[in-house]
C-alpha cells in the first residue's frame, strides 16, 4: 500500500523572478512554489478521471487540463477535460501538444549528463574552459556547468524588459547564433547575483545549453533530438518555432494569458523566443512526456545514458533553495515527502502551466498541464495532481 499522499505542506507563491515579455507577466518558471496538494480532492479511477478533471476546470476556472499518472511500466491512467480555447466547444484531447515551460530544464540537464557520460564535458567544466578566447567577466570564468544547472552561477533570472531583450523576439538568426549573442551579452558584464548562491535563472540555462552545443559539436536542438527524444521514442516532441506553428493546421491547444484571453500558438507573445530553448520552449504530448518521466522514475541509465551513477547524480539536490528541507539540482526541486525521495518542478510560459511530481522510491509520478497562465493555473494543476494520487489505480 502506498503511503498517504497528503502530508502537511506550506504554500509559497513565486519569488520576484518576473517575466521579460512585459512587466506584468511571471517568470518562465513558477519554480519557487513549495509542494502543496489539494486535500479536498476525492479519488478517481477509470472513466471517472475525465469527470474529476472537468470538475477542476469548472471550480478553478481554467479552460482545460491534461493529466497522467505514471508507473514503472508506463502510463497508469490519463485523461483530458475542458476546451482548447475559451468560448469554443473544441475539446482538449490527450494527443494535444502543449508547452512544458521550465519543465524543459531537466531535459537540458539530462543532455548534459549524456555528454558527461561521453567525456565531452564534465560537471566541473567552467565557462572559461569552454570559451577560452571569449570575453568573459572575471567572476564568471570559473562558474561551472553544474552551478549553472543548479542556479548558483550568479546570473539573474532574465534580461530586463527592454530593447536588448526585445531583439531576441525578432529571431533573425539561428537558435545557436542567438545563444551566442545572449552569452556575449550577459557574460561580459559582472554577475548580478552572488556566485554560489541559489537564485533561479533562465539565463543560466541559456549559457549551459550553449556550452553543451559547443562541446557536443552540434546545435543544442539537434543534440536533444538525437540523444533524448529519439532514444525514448518521443516522436511528438519538438522545440517551439513560431514559423512552424503558424503553418500548423488546427486543431491546436491555445494558451490563455494572465487576463484569461486566448492566444494562438505561434502568435507574438505566445511563447519565449528560440534563445530560451535550454530553459523552456519544449512542446510535447502527455504520452511523450510520460516516456521521459518514466525513464527518470526507473533510475536505470539505458537507453539515454551509459552509467547509472550519472543518472543518480541527476537526481541529487546540490544547492540549498533557502526553504526548509528543500534543495535544487538539475531541473528539479528535491525534498522528502510521504512518498520518500521526491523530485518536483513547475513550468509556465505565461500562457500554459505544467506540474510534475516524480517519486522514484515508490515508482510513481504525476504529470498535469493546463492551457492557461492565469493565477489559478497552479491551483488547478495541484488539484488534478491530488486526484491522480488518490486514485486507486495509483496505489
Amino acid at each position: 500500500m502506498m503511503p498517504s499522499p497528503f502530508p502537511a505542506f506550506v504554500t509559497s507563491l513565486p519569488t520576484d523572478c518576473r517575466s521579460i515579455f512585459t512587466a506584468r507577466w511571471w517568470c518562465l518558471l513558477l519554480g519557487a512554489v513549495v509542494p502543496l496538494l489539494a486535500i479536498s480532492a476525492t479519488s478517481a479511477a477509470g472513466g471517472e478521471l475525465e469527470d474529476k478533471l472537468a470538475a477542476v476546470c469548472k471550480s478553478q476556472d481554467v479552460p482545460g487540463i491534461i493529466a497522467a499518472s505514471v508507473g514503472p511500466d508506463g502510463v497508469i491512467e490519463s485523461a483530458a477535460a475542458g476546451v482548447r480555447k475559451r468560448g469554443s466547444d473544441d475539446a482538449v484531447t490527450r494527443g494535444d501538444q502543449f508547452a512544458l515551460g521550465s519543465n524543459s530544464k531537466s531535459f537540458t540537464a539530462t543532455l548534459a549528463a549524456v555528454l558527461v557520460d561521453e567525456n565531452a564535458i564534465d560537471w566541473s567544466t567552467t565557462i572559461s574552459e569552454v570559451w577560452p578566447d571569449q570575453t568573459v567577466h572575471a567572476k564568471f570564468k570559473k562558474v561551472t556547468l553544474e552551478q549553472l544547472l543548479a542556479h548558483t552561477g550568479g546570473l539573474q533570472c532574465d534580461l530586463p524588459n527592454g530593447a536588448e531583450w526585445a531583439k531576441f523576439f525578432d529571431e533573425r538568426f539561428t537558435p545557436e547564433q542567438e545563444r551566442t549573442r545572449m552569452c556575449r551579452l550577459v557574460l561580459a558584464k559582472p554577475p548580478k547575483g552572488t556566485v554560489g548562491k541559489h537564485v533561479y535563472s533562465n539565463l543560466g540555462y541559456v549559457v549551459a545549453a550553449a556550452m553543451l552545443e559547443e562541446r557536443g559539436k552540434k546545435p543544442f536542438e539537434q543534440l536533444m533530438q538525437e540523444r533524448i527524444f529519439g532514444p525514448l521514442g518521443m516522436t511528438n516532441t519538438e522545440f517551439y518555432s513560431a514559423k512552424d506553428l503558424k503553418n500548423t493546421k488546427a486543431p491546436l491547444l491555445w494558451g490563455h494569458q494572465s487576463g484569461g484571453g486566448p492566444i494562438k500558438p505561434g502568435e507574438p507573445g505566445s511563447e519565449n523566443p528560440t534563445v530560451y530553448a535550454g530553459c523552456g520552449t519544449i512542446r510535447t504530448t502527455i504520452d511523450d512526456w510520460a516516456k521521459y518521466i518514466g525513464w527518470h522514475l526507473n533510475e536505470s541509465a539505458g537507453p539515454v545514458l551509459k552509467r547509472d551513477e550519472t543518472l543518480r547524480h541527476l537526481h541529487e539536490g546540490v544547492a540549498d533553495r533557502g526553504a526548509p528541507g528543500q534543495s535544487y539540482g538539475f531541473g528539479w526541486i528535491h525534498f522528502q515527502s510521504s512518498f520518500g525521495r521526491t523530485l518536483q518542478h513547475a513550468g509556465n510560459n505565461t500562457n500554459q502551466f505544467s506540474l510534475v511530481w516524480v517519486m522514484p522510491e515508490t515508482k510513481r509520478a504525476t504529470l498535469v498541464i493546463t492551457n492557461t497562465g492565469q493565477e489559478q493555473a497552479f491551483a488547478a494543476c495541484d488539484a488534478a495532481t491530488a486526484i491522480l494520487m488518490k486514485s486507486p489505480a495509483f496505489q
